[in-house]
């Protein structure tokens, strides 16, 4: 039924158009929010100890999605897979610095592109498209973006000696509450986006046409800077640290994270901790994760801020709104930090989708396998535009090589044949070293490429061409099983005691049609 309401409301503005000779006035506007490293970790995914009341609320409104997987667990190659909706390995991006997929893979229609030439204004806020040589260096200015995005001048701050210590001395820090007023500009980043949204969305909402408007919230992104205040929050005693806090014997080390980016930390450094392998203290890892839950929390107050403004607004009843993260975090699971792996704690993200009463009643709950990648042709079947072609090579300018979600969103169940999800990450050596976590590309030797089931995480380790940019997909150096319903923190790899059951998996990989260009 939805179909055909969002169809009579396009046609009936398209006979506005044509018959009055003026633009459309009005149509489905959509509010992307995206937040930086967040696992699911709040109150509506079942977190206990979180504080996020403003998240939980957008989601109860919202089709919530439990199972939805990020494509790479680093922001950039996350990032571009997603506005994209095409894997990494067809926008050959691995690492933080390359390259613009207009220039060397192909030049494809970006999500806000795509609405930006379907008349509506579209609008970038905060950290949405990594802000490097993978958009372009101007976040895929101006193909995607009606005007030019707005960056907080206080990330400039990012890792900048700013976090207390004694004495007055400031130092740079993975946990790092401050005093706002003592910052520089007196502010941060997430604050400032906050207010710039708000104040975008009064000035978009005041216009005639739709509007695309995408806000990147910073944290809990390290260093984990936040406003003091919200330690008040949660109590040390209440934090517990992972159960599986060290590595799993079965792990193969390829696949360990050595979470390089937090070691440099000077009150991670003063902890000595040996290489790789070494722990976290266990009261260092509470405080951590404290930390990464009060991030989380500041967050929610900013989100709050731009949803109050939904509200006074009366946009709800005419805009679809979108809560996502680029990948998730590891908090000490298998003794690891931070992300850069094919774990479930890496790649699983909160995903939330709201859309306008007028749409119909939609479910609440989903826990068919989806992925980020799904985003873009969701949102266009949602908006009452024709659905996206799937991908077939590497030249289609438009496309998709994810699926649309909304059969899901109004209850329908996948096919059990393809509700799996992929991931992939690189590495440039079989054993741990300090480039391990964020190789560059001209130094990746090898890529694991994950096949998450319902029951099964399967990932084989393969011999990569940084050349060629491709993978040897018969050279396999490893592989990992997990049976996550009996072993959902995946640390018993059963792939010696269950080798047809990874073939099977291995094979689906091998079918998958972005494999195949």
């Amino acid at each position: 039924m939805f179909f055909w309401l969002v169809k009579l409301k396009w046609l009936f503005f398209l006979l506005s158009y044509f018959y009055t000779l003026v633009p459309i006035l009005s149509a489905t506007n959509i509010i992307l929010l995206v937040v930086d490293d967040l696992r699911p970790e709040l109150g509506t995914y079942g977190c206990k100890l979180c504080h996020t009341p403003n998240i939980d609320k957008l989601l109860h409104r919202s089709t919530q999605f439990y199972n939805v997987h990020s494509q790479f667990a680093l922001c950039g190659p996350s990032r571009t897979s997603l506005l994209t909706s095409r894997r990494p390995n067809t926008l050959t991006t691995f690492d933080q610095h390359g390259p613009y997929w207009r220039d060397l893979p192909g030049n494809f229609t970006s999500l806000p592109q795509y609405f930006k030439e379907s008349m509506y204004h579209t609008t970038s806020l905060g950290k949405v498209f990594h802000p490097s040589k993978l958009s372009g260096k101007l976040d895929d200015f101006p193909y995607s973006w009606s005007d030019i995005p707005y960056h907080p001048s206080t990330q400039t701050y990012k890792n900048s000696k700013v976090c207390p210590g004694k004495g007055k001395v400031l130092h740079q820090n993975i946990v790092c509450p401050v005093n706002v007023s003592l910052q520089p500009e007196g502010s941060l980043p997430d604050i400032q986006t906050a207010s710039e949204t708000v104040r975008r969305l009064k000035d978009l909402s005041s216009r005639q046409g739709p509007f695309f408007l995408a806000a990147g919230f910073h944290k809990p992104h390290i260093p984990l800077k936040y406003p003091e205040q919200y330690d008040d929050l949660y109590n040390l005693s209440d934090i517990i640290p992972a159960q599986d806090g060290h590595k799993p014997t079965g792990l193969p080390n390829i696949a360990w994270n050595p979470f390089m980016d937090l070691k440099w930390r000077e009150d991670v450094a003063a902890l000595n901790i040996s290489f790789p392998y070494g722990a976290i203290p266990n009261h260092f890892q509470r405080r951590l994760i404290l930390s990464y839950l009060a991030a989380i929390s500041y967050v929610d107050d900013m989100i709050g801020e731009v949803l109050a403004a939904v509200d006074a607004l009366h946009l709800w009843n005419d805009s679809i709104i979108v809560l996502l993260s680029d990948h998730g975090w590891s908090l000490g699971e298998h003794g690891e930090w931070s992300k850069f792996s094919n774990y479930d704690v890496a790649t699983r993200v909160p995903f939330g989708i709201y859309v306008p009463p007028f749409f119909g009643k939609t479910v609440h709950h989903v826990y068919d396998m989806a992925e980020l990648v799904d985003l873009f042709p969701t949102l266009v079947e949602l908006a009452g535009f024709q659905p996206l072609d799937r991908c077939h090579n590497r030249t289609t300018t438009t496309c998709t090589e994810g699926k649309s979600l909304v059969s899901l969103m109004y209850g329908k169940s996948m096919d059990p044949k393809v509700n799996v999800s992929f991931s992939q990450y690189p590495r440039p050596s079989m054993q741990p070293q300090v480039n391990s976590d964020q190789p560059v590309t001209s130094d990746i030797k090898y890529m694991g490429y994950a096949v998450k089931s319902t029951q099964y995480r399967y990932v084989v380790w393969v011999s990569f061409n940084s050349s060629t940019l491709t993978s040897n997909l018969t050279d396999i150096v490893a592989e990992e099983l997990y049976d996550i319903v009996v072993d959902p923190a995946e640390d018993q790899n059963i792939i010696n005691s269950f080798p047809s059951v990874g073939k099977k998996l291995y094979n689906i990989l091998l079918r998958a049609d972005w494999m195949n260009y």
